[in-house]
């Protein structure tokens, strides 16, 4: 059996979380394949945001908004010039499941704001991310056994556009702060791009409050 060296980024959850967070319906032993199905069958429309809610979110004047980064996601590929026209990609591109252990009782889930994204942050036996490990982590030594163990971390910050986005446990966004005054504030974590939360819940996968649960994750694992 072949394997590769994965490693990427994301908002997720543990998969136990996620099976308890779920509104799809299904028997907790058959969520991973009812997921696949939703995102295997899903009609592309579902991921391109409402015109009108695309708009009032982009020019809004009220404190604290938040506005959508892309019209649709899956777009996987930016504008360079007027010319250029977006490409769709595949809606199962948005998310994946990360394999550690036989049970899936240590598994995560992880999903992509959109499919420009998923490509950027999801990678299969990188050269880089494997120099790393090979190399920075144990400093490079022939006598030292690189650690290869599976590792997924929750991250206190976002990621790319969304580093520094922020909202309350209820899911509303604030305004960014500066480092000490948000280290005095648990009740902020890092906010959930508003294009995952849109097919997220047009799918009928997580509601608002699921959707709220997601953090900012980074990962690396043997796949499979």
């Amino acid at each position: 059996m072949s394997s590769s060296f994965c490693t990427t980024i994301g908002w997720g959850m543990p998969w136990i979380a996620f099976e308890e967070s779920t509104r799809l319906d299904c028997e907790a032993h058959a969520t991973w394949e009812t997921l696949e199905h939703t995102f295997e069958t899903a009609d592309p429309s579902v991921f391109e945001i409402d015109h009108e809610v695309y708009e009032q979110a982009y020019y809004s004047t009220e404190a604290n908004h938040a506005a959508y980064l892309t019209p649709h996601s899956l777009y996987c590929n930016i504008r360079e010039h007027e010319e250029d026209e977006f490409i769709l990609g595949r809606p199962t591109e948005l998310y994946q499941r990360i394999n550690v252990s036989q049970d899936m009782s240590g598994d995560h889930i992880v999903f992509y704001p959109d499919c420009y994204h998923a490509r950027r942050w999801n990678r299969h036996d990188d050269e880089i991310d494997l120099a790393l490990l090979f190399y920075w982590e144990k400093g490079g030594s022939r006598s030292i056994e690189p650690d290869g163990s599976a590792r997924v971390q929750y991250v206190e910050y976002g990621h790319g556009p969304w580093k520094t986005s922020l909202m309350t446990l209820e899911g509303e966004p604030r305004d960014w702060m500066s480092f000490w005054r948000l280290r005095q504030r648990p009740d902020l974590v890092p906010r959930v791009p508003m294009e995952m939360r849109w097919y997220l819940k047009k799918l009928g996968i997580l509601d608002d409050a699921g959707v709220n649960k997601l953090r900012p994750l980074t990962a690396r694992w043997i796949g499979y």
